[in-house]
């Protein structure tokens, strides 16, 4: 009975979330507003998968993959996230291996970024 009503949750969650994506129009900016999302990747680069996602994108690019250095990702939407990569995190992406991490906490949440 509790996955019941906890999967219900998360439909109407998921509802309320495409109602208002949907009452703006889709129309999501970057902190920059001169910058509109999704981006454009380049050759090489990686996009991340982010959850639960409310119009936020985040990628590696394929200079940051070849550096294999740590770096601190910034997801692009409404409002910015960071997500902290060391250089081994970096490292196993590029190889395509799973990397997982937390973004810090704005507007009293948080999402967690993966790649692969």
């Amino acid at each position: 009975m509790e996955r019941r009503r906890i999967r219900r949750q998360v439909v109407l969650l998921g509802l309320w979330l495409g109602l208002g994506l949907a009452a703006a129009g889709c129309n999501v900016t970057s902190a920059n507003d001169d910058d509109p999302l999704p981006p454009e990747l380049e050759e090489g680069d990686l996009a991340g998968t982010i959850t639960p996602n409310h119009g936020h994108f985040v990628w590696l690019t394929a200079q940051q993959l070849a550096d294999s250095s740590a770096v601190t990702l910034e997801l692009t939407g409404s409002h910015v996230h960071e997500a902290a990569l060391t250089s081994a995190q970096v490292i196993a992406a590029g190889a395509d291996a799973a990397v997982s991490v937390v973004t810090t906490s704005t507007s009293a949440h948080t999402h967690t970024v993966n790649f692969n």
